[in-house]
C-alpha cells in the first residue's frame, strides 16, 4: 500500500469486500465469460498488443475476472493488480502462488481514484467492473491516460442504462401483484424493489449526495458519458463492445436469471411463470442490433 494511504478510510468499501471477500468471490467470479469479453474487445476494438505487454489492473477484486483473463489471453504478459480491499487481493495471491504465477503479478492494495502510477509504463489498463463503484469514473480515466504508453488502450467492462428495461418489467410486476390472481412471495417482493431502489438511485450523472460515498454500485453509463469523458481527457478515440448472451432471442431472459443468482437467490423461485412471460414480451420487442444499442452492459475500450 502507498505510505499515505495508510490509516485513511476507505470510501465506499463494505464488508462484502472485506469480511465478506471469500462469498463476494465465488457469488460473482466469472473468469471463463470475462476472458470471452476481453477477447471480444480485443476482436472488435482493433487495438493491437504487443507481444509481452505490461498491465495495470483497475479494481481487481479478487482478480478472476480480471488477472486471470488477462493471464490467460496475453501469454507473457506482466500485471500491476490494485485494488482497495487487502482481502481480495489475498485471495488473488493464494491463486497465484498455488498456480506459479506469481512471478507475473504485484498486488499493490490503492485507491483506483489516487494517481500513484508513472506515467507512459503500461500498454494496457484494464478494469472489469470498477468504474461504476466510483463516486467520479473520470478521476479513473485520468488515471488509466497519465499511465498508458502511447498506442496503449484502456479497456472497462460496465453496466449502462440500457439495465432500467429490465428494471421496467420489474416495477410492472409489482404493480401488477394481486390483480388477476397474480401473487409473488415476500422474497420476490423485496428483490423487485431492491432493484428498482438501486437502479433509480444509479441513473443521471450527479453522484453529489453524501449517501454515494457509502453505496457499492453508483452507476449505469451511457454512451454519451463515455464519448464526452474521452474527448475532455485526450484520448484519440473510443469504442463500446456491447455485450449479448449467446442465445440473443433470450437475451433479457439470461440477464435476469444472472441478475438473480448474484443476489443469491433461485429464479425459479423468484420469478412466476406470469412474470416471465412479461420478460420474454420484452425479448421479443427488440432486434439483436437494438439490443445492444440499449446495452445493459458493455466493454469501452479507450485509445492513447
Amino acid at each position: 500500500m502507498p505510505a499515505s494511504e495508510v490509516g485513511e478510510e476507505k470510501i465506499g468499501l463494505s464488508e462484502q469486500f472485506l469480511a465478506n471477500a471469500d462469498l463476494y468471490h465465488s457469488r460473482y467470479s466469472a473468469s471463463d465469460d470475462s476472458t470471452m469479453l476481453l477477447r471480444n474487445a480485443l476482436a472488435e476494438s482493433g487495438w493491437r498488443p504487443p507481444a509481452a505487454p505490461v498491465i495495470l489492473d483497475i479494481g481487481t477484486g479478487s482478480g478472476a475476472n480480471s488477472v486471470i483473463p488477462c493471464l490467460r489471453t496475453f501469454e507473457d504478459c506482466r500485471i500491476l493488480a490494485t485494488d482497495l480491499s487487502p482481502d481480495l487481493l489475498a485471495i488473488l495471491q493464494l491463486y497465484l502462488k498455488k498456480e506459479s504465477l506469481d512471478h507475473r503479478v504485484a498486488c499493490v492494495c490503492t485507491d483506483s481514484m489516487k494517481n500513484h502510477f508513472k506515467q507512459g509504463q503500461f500498454d494496457l489498463v484494464y478494469g472489469s467492473a470498477i468504474l461504476h463503484h466510483l463516486i467520479d469514473p473520470t478521476t479513473a480515466l485520468q488515471a488509466a491516460f497519465s499511465a498508458l504508453k502511447p498506442g496503449g488502450a484502456a479497456m472497462f467492462i460496465e453496466p449502462f442504462e440500457g439495465f432500467s428495461l429490465i428494471g421496467s418489467v420489474f416495477q410492472r410486476i409489482l404493480d401488477e401483484e394481486n390483480s388477476d390472481d397474480k401473487r409473488i412471495t415476500d422474497d420476490s417482493r423485496n428483490f423487485f424493489k431492491a432493484i428498482c431502489t438501486d437502479l433509480a438511485a444509479r441513473r443521471g450523472t450527479d453522484k453529489s449526495d453524501i449517501r454515494f460515498r457509502y453505496m457499492d454500485d453508483k452507476w449505469l453509463f451511457t454512451r454519451t458519458y463515455f464519448q464526452e469523458s474521452a474527448k475532455r481527457i485526450g484520448y484519440k478515440g473510443m469504442t463500446i463492445v456491447p455485450y449479448l448472451t449467446p442465445d440473443s432471442s433470450r437475451h433479457y431472459q439470461s440477464s435476469v436469471e444472472i441478475l438473480i443468482r448474484c443476489s443469491g437467490l433461485d429464479p425459479k423461485a423468484i420469478m412466476p411463470d406470469w412474470a416471465w412471460a412479461y420478460i420474454a414480451q420484452l425479448d421479443d420487442s427488440f432486434s439483436p442490433e437494438m439490443k445492444k444499442d440499449a446495452l445493459l452492459e458493455g466493454t469501452v475500450v479507450f485509445h492513447k
